[in-house]
């Protein structure tokens, strides 16, 4: 057995009852959400669930690392690079969350559909492109817990449980940064390129009776240069995390 296969199935196994358990949650809330909520329409349930997921990834990797915390010596000490403990983690909850956002996408298309007056194909668009971004806020947010959970380690070493209130704090400022950066003429300078517009037609459904309309007129346009920047720090961060874990965690 290979390396990653090891660590593959070691995660799995110390994860499966958590999968089971969130996959369990998300089917509840679009079984019995409607009902609960006094409405009928399933899609905004699953619409909502597909919204959760950028919070579902960092909560399952958090939960994973967290369970690493009562084995952490062996954890630490093993020969294994950090790069491939951390990796199994981040592609495991990865595609838990990928795989759980396809199946909710294509049950908010399929229960939409009737309410919409949009063909299969449009909604499709919306579907991928509201799940994409969804992942990707899930992978930022994912990548920011890994590296305050090295932080935490290291300084809990040396001031204890007064470390988390740092590591929160470092959060708040790291949020506090990266709306600052993004309002300042340089960042706008080096990102305003690479404009991609993706057509997409406007969208009108009923909710309770109502009809709701969503203009689409200019279609899904973002500049190329936003995300290329955050993808940037983002990995500095990440191999940052895996340089402490990997030479400065102590248990």
């Amino acid at each position: 057995m290979s390396t990653w296969s090891g660590l593959w199935f070691k995660e799995w196994k110390m994860m499966q009852v958590t999968y089971l358990v969130t996959l369990s949650l998300c089917v509840a809330a679009v079984l019995f959400g409607p009902a609960f909520l006094g409405f009928d329409e399933i899609y905004l349930v699953s619409g909502i669930v597909i919204a959760l997921l950028v919070f579902m990834f960092p909560a399952l990797l958090m939960t994973s690392l967290n369970k690493e915390t009562d084995q952490l010596a062996q954890f630490l000490h093993t020969p294994v690079s950090g790069m491939k403990l951390i990796g199994v983690k981040f592609l495991q909850s990865g595609l838990v969350v990928g795989l759980l956002g396809v199946c909710f996408s294509l049950i908010t298309i399929l229960t939409v559909q009737p309410y919409a007056g949009l063909d299969f194909d449009q909604l499709l668009l919306y579907g991928m492109y509201f799940l994409l971004l969804a992942l990707g806020q899930g992978l930022t947010l994912a990548i920011i817990v890994f590296f305050l959970w090295v932080v935490n380690g290291i300084l809990r070493v040396y001031i204890g449980g007064v470390s988390i209130a740092i590591s929160i704090g470092i959060f708040i400022l790291m949020m506090y940064l990266e709306e600052r950066i993004a309002a300042t003429e340089l960042f706008q300078r080096i990102t305003t390129w690479g404009e991609l517009s993706i057509p997409a037609s406007d969208m009108s459904f009923i909710f309770s009776g109502a009809a709701v309309e969503i203009g689409m007129e200019d279609g899904f346009v973002f500049m190329l240069g936003v995300p290329l920047f955050w993808s940037v720090i983002l990995i500095a961060m990440f191999a940052l995390g895996l340089f402490l874990l990997d030479r400065k965690v102590e248990v």
